[in-house]
């Protein structure tokens, strides 16, 4: 019997291979469709917008240090919405995933926890997510003053969060849109690879935060 670990990894690497794929799909059927005027950041069915506002509602208050939002609710949020919503945001998730692939917001992550792990980085990117569209923006720009976005004692990890659209693709039959399209494992951070030897330098706030905490 495989162990939880091989079963997480297992089904995250189907969620990230459904993801890519619906995104390409859509990513096509836009193209003949999209006018000079379209945005990267509204796929069919569900724009960025409405995606961080159901990301929202699904935390547990509104405050940058407020809980990661919480992958039940969000599940319960999803049942509500059509099978385009629900497929958009499926790619929209996965489209923040891929921003958020980044050597720097790795580095930011390793420093905050000691250290990081790949499948930790994923399950950290998720954690951001859930924070809301400041706490992506703000990992964007600046990974540092991530440090604003924690409450002592927090876990910077989300794993379930990403299964929660997942799961109402397969209860809807909706995988199979994907089942055709060619998708791959998660690709490499962008930007250049930190040193472990110095990386606290490069994110002292975050060092400091972590310092407290142990």
């Amino acid at each position: 019997m495989a162990d939880r670990g091989e079963l997480a990894r297992s089904r995250s690497l189907a969620a990230i291979t459904i993801a890519v794929a619906i995104a390409a799909t859509l990513s096509g059927c836009m193209g003949a469709a999209s006018s000079p005027s379209s945005s990267s950041s509204s796929i069919r069915g569900m724009d960025e917008a409405r995606f961080f506002e159901l990301i929202d509602e699904a935390r547990d208050g509104s405050q940058p240090t407020s809980p990661s939002a919480d992958p039940v609710t969000l599940a319960g949020l999803l049942v509500d919405v059509d099978d385009d919503e629900l497929v958009g945001f499926s790619a929209e998730y996965e489209r923040q995933m891929t921003r958020l692939n980044d050597w720097r917001v790795w580095g930011a992550g390793y420093v905050a926890q000691g250290g990081m792990s790949d499948d930790g980085f994923a399950y950290f990117r998720s954690w951001i997510i859930g924070k809301g569209e400041d706490a992506v923006g703000q990992a964007l720009t600046d990974p540092d003053g991530l440090v604003d976005f924690l409450a002592d004692g927090e876990e910077l990890s989300n794993e379930e969060l990403q299964y929660a659209a997942f799961d109402q693709l397969e209860d809807r039959g909706l995988e199979e849109t994907a089942a055709t399209s060619a998708a791959g494992e998660d690709g490499a951070p962008t930007g250049e690879p930190f040193d472990e030897a110095t990386v606290e330098a490069d994110f002292p706030r975050l060092a400091t935060w972590f310092a407290a905490q142990v």
